[in-house]
């Protein structure tokens, strides 16, 4: 799939395609947002893109060999970790493979790249392995870290590599229109632009946890704005508060709630927890 010239391109993209015409691409890069927004397919974009031989202006051909390979997950220098088919996380013997492959040499392109979807599922034991290879990168090695919830990702790893957004519905799918307006129900409550909170009590859960992933996306827009890269928040996002230290707590407080959603908790009592917290404007 190409990205070129589509109305629905993830601004990201854009930021890396120029980095890759100048060379400039960071070894290691965390791909976050929810499932949906495009970071997966922008993560094949662009180990196509540091493949093909018939690449223009940073876009590559979709048609080549490489570019096929790529698609087919056959490439020789590409490597897909995923988690297995008994295990939710991807566990460390995978991570350890990984590293393994990337101290040799590739096989016919300049570049290896390695993607791990989903990263924040990774256990410590698993992320500390891959802490070491990305401290020392083999020369031309590429890993694409792929996280709906980053926060989740050890602090050391997210020093070491370069993040990029993809807020929901990045690549332009149409949400039913009741969903779309308890979102922006959601979303006026947090900004306090409504006093009243929407009843997501009769919801599934998983709906209830894309809410709250729409409004985690928001206030990282604000936590861009406020470390002063406003043209990774994307449009719509003005400067309310320049604490980056207030947004990432934020962040960090509804990813913990989104997944208490997920599991047991007491549906109501999350919920009432989740419309106290968002009340309080220095929380």
């Amino acid at each position: 799939m190409s990205f070129k010239n589509t109305k629905d391109e993830p601004r990201a993209v854009s930021v890396l395609r120029q980095a890759i015409e100048r060379s400039q691409l960071a070894h290691a890069l965390v791909f976050a947002g929810p499932k949906g927004s495009g970071g997966r397919e922008a993560a094949f974009w662009l180990a196509r893109a540091l493949f093909c031989p018939a690449r223009q202006g940073g876009e590559p051909c979709g048609t080549c060999l490489d570019c096929r390979q790529v698609n087919e997950r056959v490439h020789p220098d590409f490597f897909l970790l995923e988690p297995g088919e008994d295990s939710k996380g991807i566990r460390v013997e995978a991570v350890r493979g990984a590293i393994a492959r990337s101290n040799l040499r590739p096989f016919r392109a300049n570049h290896k790249v390695f993607v791990v979807d989903p990263a924040d599922e990774m256990n410590d034991t698993a992320q500390n392995a891959l802490l070491k290879t990305l401290e020392e990168p083999p020369a031309g090695t590429f890993f694409i870290l792929i996280a709906s919830s980053p926060e989740k990702l050890l602090v050391t790893i997210r020093s070491r590599a370069q993040t990029f957004h993809f807020p929901p519905n990045a690549r332009g799918a149409e949400p039913d229109e009741e969903t779309e307006a308890l979102a922006r129900a959601v979303l006026d409550f947090a900004r306090g632009a409504s006093r009243e909170a929407p009843d997501l009590s009769k919801l599934p859960r998983e709906t209830i946890a894309g809410l709250i992933d729409r409004l985690i996306g928001y206030f990282r827009g604000l936590l861009l704005v406020s470390a002063g890269a406003p043209e990774l928040a994307g449009e719509g996002f003005q400067d309310e508060a320049p604490r980056a230290d207030h947004w990432e707590r934020r962040i960090e407080v509804l990813s913990e709630l989104k997944e208490k959603i997920l599991g047991n908790i007491h549906l109501k009592l999350a919920l009432g927890a989740l419309w106290d917290y968002l009340e309080t404007p220095d929380a």
